[in-house]
């Protein structure tokens, strides 16, 4: 990818989008622990549409940092898209299997929804942990992350910047368990290369929240 004007853009901002991420995902847990009202779900709503409207415009700013010589028309992005949308897939419906017979572990949103479960939490959960914390995750490890620290012109750029991020995707899913944490380490590699592929920062979003959606079918 394209080298950055890395002294004009700053990891302090990171931090902060990071805070806003732990803000928001803690008070996803909160709600549904304390079994979800229309009224808390309302606060959460406005709050993670305040950050992702405020990743979305910095990210789109801090693109003016960079020199953006290549793009790809987007019929040329659709196969890929395709490809890896059927692969997500075949991968989450395979782990959602090992789930309902007990052969792995329920992640960890699973394990609270069990002891709250309502029509509204299940809801609310979907919503929540299927669309808007996935979209959270994917600015933080490839629209922010990745920019910041490995948009060189490089190989070795691209690979430590795509394991990087991986990494990143992987601890911000919060799920330590070694399957979980070996999953979405290699989900977290997919949305890196997707991003350095297309640098659009739609295809690694549109792969996440499938994955994301995919992820609730388990919980009903």
């Amino acid at each position: 990818m394209n080298k950055q004007r890395f002294e004009e853009i700053g990891l302090i901002k990171y931090v902060g989008y990071f805070i806003i991420y732990a803000i928001i995902y803690s008070g996803a847990r909160q709600v549904i622990k304390q079994d979800a009202s229309l009224l808390s779900i309302l606060i959460f709503l406005i709050f993670a549409w305040g950050a992702m409207m405020l990743y979305a415009y910095e990210y789109r700013d801090e693109q003016k940092y960079f020199d953006n010589y290549y793009a790809m028309p987007v019929l040329g992005r659709m196969l890929p898209v395709t490809l890896l949308v059927f692969l997500i897939t075949a991968c989450r419906i395979g782990l959602d299997y090992l789930q309902m017979f007990f052969y792995i572990d329920f992640i960890n949103i699973g394990k609270v929804y069990i002891m709250h479960e309502s029509t509204l939490n299940f809801c609310f959960i979907v919503l929540a942990f299927g669309a808007v914390i996935p979209f959270l995750q994917v600015y933080l490890a490839d629209g922010f992350f990745f920019d910041y620290l490995f948009r060189g012109q490089s190989r070795k750029a691209a690979v430590v910047g795509i394991i990087t991020s991986a990494l990143i995707f992987a601890m911000l899913n919060m799920q330590f368990q070694p399957v979980w944490l070996l999953a979405n380490f290699v989900l977290g590699c997919i949305l890196a290369w997707s991003y350095l592929y297309a640098q659009a920062l739609w295809f690694p979003i549109t792969l996440a929240l499938i994955n994301g959606l995919l992820t609730m079918i388990t919980l009903k």
